[in-house]
This record gives C-alpha cells, structure tokens and sequence, in this order.
C-alpha cells in the first residue's frame, strides 16, 4: 500500500487557495475600502457580462470577487450614468 500523500500547505506566493465571490450593492466602493485596508487588486473593477466586478487578494493570500449586477447606461444604485 502506498503512504498518503502529503497535505497541502499554502503558501501565500504561490496564489490563491480558491476564490470568494461576495455580492455587494456598491462594489466600486467596496474595493476600494479593501485596498485601502491592504487588499492587493488582482483585477481592477470593470464591467464584465452584466455584472461590475474587480478581484482583489487580502494580506492572507485569500481571492475574492467583489461584485453587484449593472445594468447598462445606469449606475448600480438604478440612477442614470452621466
């Protein structure tokens, strides 16, 4: 019988261990406010397949989606794009 292999360890240079996809009304903001405390952005916020989105990494090495649906011409909180 051959021994099990070895767990895995993460390790923060090596990339992410998954990713979180959390749904929020103002992602621009949220983004924001996680760089700010020391998230490190992966993707920029843009528009993506009806949906605003950006993806950042916290100080941990953990990936996450912010994201909130859009809809064109129009901002996320229904008011009319200038």
């Amino acid at each position: 019988m051959e021994p099990a292999p070895a767990p895995a360890v993460f390790v923060a240079d090596r990339g992410a261990t998954g990713r979180t996809l959390l749904l929020v009304e103002d992602p621009d903001a949220m983004f924001a406010r996680a760089v700010g405390a020391g998230a490190t952005p992966a993707s920029e916020m843009a528009d993506e397949n009806g949906w605003r989105l950006g993806r950042i990494f916290n100080p941990f090495g953990h990936e996450w989606e912010l994201a909130g649906r859009w809809v064109s011409g129009r901002q996320p909180d229904g008011r009319s794009a200038a």
